[in-house]
């Protein structure tokens, strides 16, 4: 709940993003890593026209392809 608060407050820092989803993954919620990821790209897309850094996009690979 926290991490996702943390992106909340900070919407466009990757840092923080990363930091949630490696939380999320741990405590076994792939689906919401992923999720709040994809909430984060679309947000950065709309209001910012860039894309999530390559650090980024790599956390969230391996959590996609994480067994």
């Amino acid at each position: 709940r926290w991490a996702r608060r943390a992106v909340i407050l900070a919407p466009t820092d990757e840092r923080r993003l990363r930091r949630a989803l490696s939380l999320l993954q741990a405590a076994g919620d792939r689906a919401g890593a992923v999720q709040l990821y994809e909430e984060f790209a679309r947000r950065l897309r709309e209001d910012l026209e860039v894309t999530p850094s390559p650090e980024t996009l790599s956390l969230v690979r391996s959590i996609r392809g994480a067994p």
